[in-house]
């Protein structure tokens, strides 16, 4: 019963996330073809876990500052574009990530990757353009914030996916050719768990979450972040004949860290003020999925 509550819940922010996600694209002045790329890489298949995320922290700290009801309208619109913001962050990643100079992937979420189908060029011009439009959003949605506070959080979500952030564990996901456990570990902090930890702070500061709670949502990201990737890897044994942190450590040393992680994220959040079902009811459904 709880697994299908979480996975209705889980559907539904997909289906308005995506809303708001086509939305956006269609209130761009550009030529219909540029559109239909965009749309093509922007809203595919997949579980839309980051704005899940970030919906949920909004949630939990929103409950518990009990906003008055005129703003409650908009700040959900604010969260809301803030999660479709993260998303086009997320899918400008995927699209690079598949191009030939990087994973070279020729599918991505059940379908051919954006530059089979449009072109390798296209497809870096793809994925420029949805990290643009993720940080356009992110911006919009943190006006109804203080500039003292907003400029901030827009500076943290540049640094998140920057070269401190998941493109810089991408960087070194090329150039590293000896890596040791810290190795590995950072790598993917910065791959994966950054924009999980951007994903929860931005929805605890629209939601009016204070710092604490934040700090607390922090440490969870990265914890989760981590085991997520770990399981990610674990799939891709049985698939793929790639280096990867759970080939290094092997199938039941990596499931070992994956409880680990989950265990310790779920920790934080017994820390943490305010309601998070479903937030720990995602570190179940990550850390225990097959596919």
């Amino acid at each position: 019963m709880e697994q299908n509550e979480f996975l209705d819940a889980l559907a539904e922010i997909k289906r308005e996330v995506d809303l708001q996600l086509a939305a956006s694209l269609d209130e761009i002045p550009i030529e219909l073809k540029v559109r239909e790329m965009l749309t093509y890489a922007a809203l595919g298949e997949g579980k839309r876990l980051r704005p899940a995320l970030l919906l949920w922290a909004f949630q939990s700290v929103r409950r518990d500052s009990a906003p008055k009801e005129d703003s409650a309208g908009i700040e959900r619109q604010s969260a809301y574009l803030a999660a479709a913001g993260v998303e086009c962050l997320h899918a400008f990643s995927l699209v690079h990530d598949d191009l030939p100079g990087m994973d070279n992937a020729d599918q991505r979420r059940g379908k051919p990757s954006v530059h089979r189908v449009f072109g390798v060029g296209q497809a870096i011009l793809v994925g420029d353009a949805l990290f643009a439009l993720g940080c356009q959003l992110i911006a919009r949605s943190l006006a109804i914030l203080p500039v003292f506070e907003a400029c901030p959080l827009m500076e943290e979500a540049c640094r998140a996916v920057g070269a401190e952030g998941m493109i810089g564990g991408q960087f070194a996901d090329i150039e590293l050719r000896q890596r040791d456990e810290d190795s590995w570990r950072w790598l993917n902090e910065r791959k994966t768990a950054r924009l999980f930890q951007l994903a929860l702070h931005l929805g605890a500061a629209l939601g009016g979450g204070d710092e604490a709670q934040r700090k607390i949502l922090l440490c969870f990201g990265r914890e989760l972040g981590l085991a997520f990737q770990l399981v990610d890897d674990l799939l891709d044994l049985s698939s793929e004949d790639i280096l990867s942190w759970a080939s290094v450590l092997g199938p039941d040393e990596s499931w070992r860290r994956v409880e680990e992680y989950g265990r310790l994220a779920l920790t934080h959040l017994e820390r943490f003020p305010g309601e998070t079902r479903f937030l720990r009811m995602l570190v179940t459904y990550l850390t225990e999925r097959k596919g």
